[in-house]
């Protein structure tokens, strides 16, 4: 993944200081169609997926196939093209926008999941959907140390590092093709801790 430029970085910080959520668009919102009536539909324990990519892709059908209503907010036309065509539930427009997430029903919503790959758009969307939602559940993905520590500071207790899942469930199949025990292999991965950091997991602030 490439990183944001520092100047972005500063920028964006700046920007999210300077201005209230709820002024800051990141599209055209007066030109957002109505939401249908299935998508206005359970929003009490409907969870919101930010972010269409592979890893929101998995999310939305794993929900799906086990009858969890939810929404998914993503910016993407081919995106929202391909979630119309499925009949998936969606709205076009910026998750870190809180007049997007308000339509989302955010207000209400049970769980928020943060899929993107970009730490600074993660970051703001969670500032931003707490301020709509102080008590919402958030599942939110993370990178690098940096934005992992400024999460938990907010309440996010739910991190993932897909990389360092993947890299874990390397290391647990190469040490059972090298003849380790499962109750072996079990006790040596840090995965298995409950009580584990997510922080000591990610210490390279530059990958």
């Amino acid at each position: 993944m490439l990183l944001t430029p520092t100047s972005i970085s500063l920028a964006s910080r700046l920007h999210t200081r300077l201005v209230p959520a709820r002024a800051r668009i990141g599209i055209n919102t007066k030109q957002l169609p109505p939401l249908s009536v299935s998508e206005t539909s359970h929003a009490a324990d409907r969870v919101v997926i930010a972010g269409y990519s592979r890893i929101g892709q998995n999310v939305a059908q794993g929900l799906q196939d086990t009858g969890v209503p939810y929404m998914v907010i993503e910016i993407d036309p081919e995106r929202i093209s391909e979630l119309r065509q499925s009949g998936r539930p969606r709205i076009y427009g910026d998750a870190s926008n809180a007049h997007v997430l308000s339509r989302a029903g955010l207000d209400k919503a049970k769980t928020l999941v943060v899929t993107f790959p970009d730490p600074l758009a993660v970051v703001n969307t969670v500032k931003t959907a707490l301020e709509i939602n102080s008590k919402l559940k958030i599942v939110a993905r993370v990178h690098r140390t940096r934005e992992a520590e400024l999460l938990k500071s907010l309440g996010v207790k739910e991190l993932i590092s897909p990389e360092y899942e993947a890299s874990l469930e390397f290391l647990k199949r190469t040490l059972a093709v090298s003849g380790w025990k499962k109750a072996d292999i079990k006790q040596s991965l840090p995965i298995v801790q409950e009580d584990r950091d997510f922080v000591e997991f990610s210490s390279d602030d530059e990958s």
